[in-house]
């Protein structure tokens, strides 16, 4: 059988309609049975949910990632547009607050739960799951793949598969009961394993197909008249809201035409005129671009808005980066603050490599050409896409490797390895520094050779353990765009492998340190973790405070 993910990039590639109604035909039954659930079982809404859904996957389908379990994302969609549907009705909240409860009081048995009249708290406590637990359920009670498939979809084997579907449910379980129901993780895995999505009502799929592969079509200034008339008699558009579309759509294809004709009237009279008359291209491209968006406008989003006023104060404050980087005095001058931030930052590390004063004035040198190189390029990236953006990244990378052998060569391959192991173990340094400093106060120090082995150690278990969501690699950008989505539970689950990470570290350290100073150790790394995972446990408190509001 053809996979999502091919039927998504044959649309992407070709817009198959034919590709797009396959996909909708396998999903539409749990879509439209989310979003009846979440709209308190009203047809009418829950079919709206549903085109709206479909017409989203067709407009981002070319930007969903190659390891998306389709069928989650549809859903996880579902529960949003609802949500936003029904948040202005002020039903949702009533509806939740009935369902719990009916169970905050005298359900000590897990057959006294009427699973069904409760499954929107189920919808809502799934997708507050972290990414990987959200997939391993889904494609288990949802697609009841196995777990060999599961683990393949993962990249787990299935072993593996098996313990983060169960893990999965245990948070799962956690989460309902923190919501007044009282259940073990054996009644929630049956709950999801006995549950059925409702069928949807004939010919569904048909019109939300259309109406979604029209909706792309609208986007690029495509869609005729004929089709407009076509969605209204399938997917039962209310006459007077189609004729509004109909009519701002016919209002802007002649807005468009009159543009392109008056266009093509002034070059005739540039061209009969010579140079005296000529038309500048800023005074041609710039209307027609403006008769084509024209056929693009939308209400105005606040909240899309104020983002592209964001984008643009961002972009001023990139082009006002570069010109100073451009600019060869203070180019010099920044080019003198990376090289004393440096020497200052690599001093320990060049306490324990033999070079002479001048070998290492040149590899600093060298290391503040690669910041300069780094910090240019991360502003000109954001201001380039598709193969300019590629060939950018291309550039800089030999220029970076041009520059590492250049070290290479000033420091000899036994230097040259310690310096690497320096930098790919520097979100590690402030850890071990914290031991070695804690066990000096005790007069039980650690060499330095001993500490650097211990930063080795945790970059190799984090290589062969990678996080769900590691939020210490978690970069500024990234950081904010986190806030929009980030939740307790994948706080929790960070905190949980982190614990399992250190355990593994101090098991491999057992062979370099003593006894007291592994235990001297793991007594830190306790400490770290709760002060840790009580700051980020405020932080999203906060933020889902902002959310609210």
């Amino acid at each position: 059988m053809v996979t999502d993910e091919e039927l998504l990039r044959q649309f992407c590639e070709t817009r198959s309609e034919e590709a797009f109604g396959e996909l909708t035909r396998r999903h539409v039954n749990l879509v439209y049975s989310v979003a009846l659930r979440q709209v308190d079982y009203d047809e009418h809404l829950a079919k709206d949910v549903s085109q709206e859904v479909f017409c989203a996957l067709a407009r981002k389908a070319g930007s969903l990632g190659g390891g998306v379990v389709l069928g989650g994302w549809l859903c996880r969609s579902a529960r949003f547009v609802a949500r936003n549907l029904m948040r202005n009705a002020g039903r949702r909240s009533v509806r939740e607050e009935e369902a719990q409860n009916m169970y905050e009081v005298d359900n000590s048995s897990d057959a006294q739960i009427d699973w069904e009249s409760t499954r929107p708290i189920l919808d809502k406590v799934i997708s507050e799951l972290g990414e990987k637990d959200r997939d391993a359920v889904w494609l288990r009670y949802f697609e009841r793949k196995s777990f060999v498939e599961i683990g393949k979809h993962l990249g787990l084997n299935e072993n593996s598969a098996r313990m983060r579907v169960n893990r999965a449910i245990d948070k799962l379980n956690t989460l309902v009961r923190r919501r007044g129901i009282t259940s073990t993780s054996t009644a929630v895995a049956a709950a999801l394993a006995g549950q059925a999505a409702v069928a949807a009502p004939g010919g569904l799929a048909a019109s939300l197909t259309q109406g979604a592969v029209a909706s792309v079509a609208v986007g690029a200034g495509a869609l005729g008249f004929g089709a407009i008339i076509g969605i209204m008699n399938t997917t039962k558009i209310g006459f007077g809201i189609a004729a509004v579309i109909a009519v701002a759509a016919v209002g802007t294809v002649v807005y468009q035409s009159q543009e392109l004709d008056r266009i093509q009237k002034e070059l005739e009279l540039a061209k009969a005129g010579g140079s005296r008359n000529a038309v500048s291209s800023e005074s041609v491209v710039a209307p027609i671009a403006e008769a084509v968006d024209a056929v693009e406008q939308k209400p105005v989003d606040p909240v899309e808005a104020e983002k592209e006023k964001q984008k643009q104060r961002r972009l001023k404050q990139i082009n006002a980066q570069l010109a100073r980087l451009a600019d060869p005095e203070q180019r010099l001058d920044r080019f003198e603050q990376i090289f004393q931030a440096a020497t200052m930052q690599l001093g320990e590390l060049y306490e324990h490599i033999e070079l002479t004063p001048e070998e290492k004035k040149t590899a600093i040198g060298l290391q503040v050409q690669i910041q300069l190189l780094s910090d240019e390029t991360g502003l000109r990236v954001q201001t380039l896409k598709g193969d300019a953006k590629d060939a950018l990244l291309i550039s800089k990378e030999v220029k970076e490797k041009a520059f590492k052998q250049k070290i290479a060569d000033v420091m000899g391959p036994d230097n040259y390895e310690k310096y690497q192991n320096y930098w790919s173990t520097r979100k590690y340094q402030r850890k071990t520094k914290k031991v070695q400093d804690a066990l000096k106060l005790i007069e039980n120090p650690i060499s330095y050779e001993k500490r650097t082995a211990i930063e080795i150690m945790y970059l190799k278990v984090d290589t062969e353990n990678p996080y769900a969501l590691d939020l210490t690699a978690v970069d500024r950008n990234r950081q904010q765009e986190l806030k929009e989505t980030l939740t307790q539970s994948q706080v929790d689950e960070y905190f949980d492998e982190r614990e399992i990470h250190d355990i593994l570290v101090l098991e491999n350290a057992a062979g370099i340190l003593s006894e007291d100073q592994v235990l001297e150790m793991g007594v830190i790394q306790a400490s770290d973790r709760k002060a840790e995972h009580q700051n980020w446990t405020r932080q999203v408190a906060e933020l889902v405070r902002n959310r609210n509001d």
